[in-house]
């Protein structure tokens, strides 16, 4: 980290201070300026969120704006609700309204954040994400619904309730996951994990007040949202952002024993709780099992589509590692009597079968190394390529051995071929000549793969042969 980054994260080391001092002198406060204390405080995170639009390139902008956004709507309800209660004594709906539209979009960069950082780990954020659930959904079911119950809330409020704790429980989780792979810890991400951790807490004290409306709550409570405001607005412009909202390390999606027991926990806790309240004559809560299951089914969703997904791109790596050699990429000779047999099994075909093996490859290997061979190898590999047609199939058959597939024919391949590789290699810093040997045999009706191979091997010795032999004399 910089000099400049680490007086930056300094300041805001003490502005959080700061800000959390003024949260607690504001629950203090009389109830008439209350309002007002708590607007000066939330303003104040406007400051350090400013910062963190500033434009950095290559880094995303979504969540710094859908912060400094949430953070200036709430304020926004902040401030409608002290004039209200300064001039009427009392506060609306509208007011709320406000504050709930900035949670949302503070809820959402958490979210962004989880999707930039846990790219690279999709089924063990959406598993942290499920377990989360799972556990609020079992706190709701033993506690929190007869709590509300017995205060006489709203369905609709209890809904709403319900239905924000499974969103924060569910980003918290998915966000504790992210930064568990994390190479090096990120304060962003941290702080954002505070940030949530604030919220749940203030939710649950809310819910646990026993009151009837959610336009009262506790003093303290207010103090912890302050709080929570505060650390949103420095999370943003700390140095950190910029590495919290890159793709974080892959991770191979390992879908173990423990892992599906905890899953099966989280996804089946909740409705078994409400089995065991219905046989015991309890008030069973349908509107958690509703809300939960239409938060967790998408959930799961698409945990099994990411793994089926996986399972796609493996098997289809797998095929090609089956089918192609692991140096070139090319097929591979398994692959290439698969093609050979295939094309001969059509009695008229009567492909042309190219044998190639390079000469000088042993003493560039030999004389700079296995891995300027390996070079060469592969530079070979892309000028065969160049020089054939697209129905043509070039395979490396084994060593400095390459076969190629002609199903129509191959006139001029062989010259080609030849000029290809007359041009210098550069390998390990040096330029290296090799030539080449053809054999080339045209099959006829009734040969086999292997037949149609021996004699292109036969007639690239032959080949070889007629090139090592010296030039008659005139």
């Amino acid at each position: 980290m910089t000099v400049d980054a680490g007086r930056r994260r300094l300041v805001l080391s003490a502005y959080v201070l700061v800000a959390t001092v003024g949260a607690i002198i504001t629950v203090l406060l009389p109830p008439t300026l209350r309002p007002f204390g708590y607007l000066l405080v939330g303003a104040s995170s406007l400051v350090p969120s400013w910062v963190g639009l500033r434009p950095v390139p290559g880094r995303d902008r979504v969540a710094p704006v859908l912060v400094f956004g949430g953070l200036l709507v709430i304020n926004v309800g902040s401030l409608f609700g002290a004039v209200q209660i300064d001039f009427t004594a009392s506060r609306s709906q509208a007011s709320l309204l406000f504050i709930m539209g900035g949670a949302l979009g503070l809820l959402l960069a958490a979210l962004r954040l989880v999707w930039m950082r846990g790219r690279g780990d999709i089924g063990g954020v959406l598993d942290a994400a499920v377990i989360g659930i799972g556990l609020v959904g079992l706190l709701w079911t033993l506690v929190l619904h007869r709590a509300l119950v017995a205060t006489g809330l709203p369905a609709g409020q209890q809904a709403a309730t319900l239905f924000m704790l499974l969103c924060l429980t569910g980003s918290l989780g998915a966000l504790i996951r992210v930064e568990l792979i994390s190479e090096r810890p990120v304060v962003a991400l941290r702080a954002f994990i505070v940030i949530l951790v604030l919220s749940l807490i203030a939710n649950l004290g809310q819910t646990l007040a026993h009151t009837t409306t959610v336009l009262v709550r506790p003093a303290w409570s207010d103090a912890v949202y302050l709080i929570a405001y505060a650390v949103t607005g420095a999370a943003v412009a700390d140095p950190s952002i910029d590495a919290a909202l890159r793709s974080g390390p892959p991770v191979r999606d390992r879908l173990t024993t423990a892992r599906l027991i905890f899953l099966g926990a989280a996804i089946g806790i909740t409705p078994i709780a409400a089995a065991v309240e219905q046989l015991t004559g309890q008030t069973v809560d349908m509107v958690l099992l509703a809300i939960e299951t239409s938060v967790v089914l998408p959930l799961v969703m698409v945990r099994i589509g990411a793994l089926s997904s996986q399972r796609e791109r493996a098997e289809r790596a797998f095929a090609h590692q089956a089918a192609h050699d692991a140096l070139t990429g090319l097929p591979n000779r398994s692959q290439l009597l698969d093609r050979l047999e295939t094309t001969l099994a059509d009695p008229a075909a009567t492909p042309t079968v190219l044998f190639c093996d390079l000469d000088g490859f042993k003493s560039v290997n030999d004389r700079l190394g296995h891995q300027a061979g390996d070079s060469l190898l592969q530079q070979v590999s892309a000028r065969l390529l160049a020089c054939i047609r697209p129905t043509d199939t070039v395979a490396r058959y084994g060593g400095d051995e390459f076969v190629i597939l002609c199903p129509d024919g191959a006139d001029g391949l062989p010259d080609r071929i030849e000029r290809a590789l007359d041009e210098p290699f550069l390998v390990a810093g040096e330029a290296a000549t090799v030539g080449v040997s053809v054999g080339v045999v045209r099959a006829t009706p009734g040969m086999d793969a292997d037949t149609v191979l021996r004699h292109a091997d036969d007639a690239m010795y032959a080949a070889k042969s007629a090139r090592r032999e010296p030039a008659p004399l005139c």
